[in-house]
């Protein structure tokens, strides 16, 4: 995750920040020249429920 939040707040969150995403990017890239990344415009304003 690419934030101004600090690393304690992200990651009990269970995710992983970053400084450079596109380095991140290039990684997935590396491992699997087919990988599909699915990017969300706006993504702060998504909610996702459980059903």
């Amino acid at each position: 995750m690419f934030t101004e939040l600090d690393r304690e707040t992200v990651e009990s969150a269970h995710l992983d920040k970053t400084q450079n995403p596109q380095a991140v990017i290039d990684e997935w890239i590396s491992d699997d020249p087919d990988v599909k990344i699915l990017v969300l415009d706006k993504g702060n304003k998504l909610a996702i429920y459980s059903t």
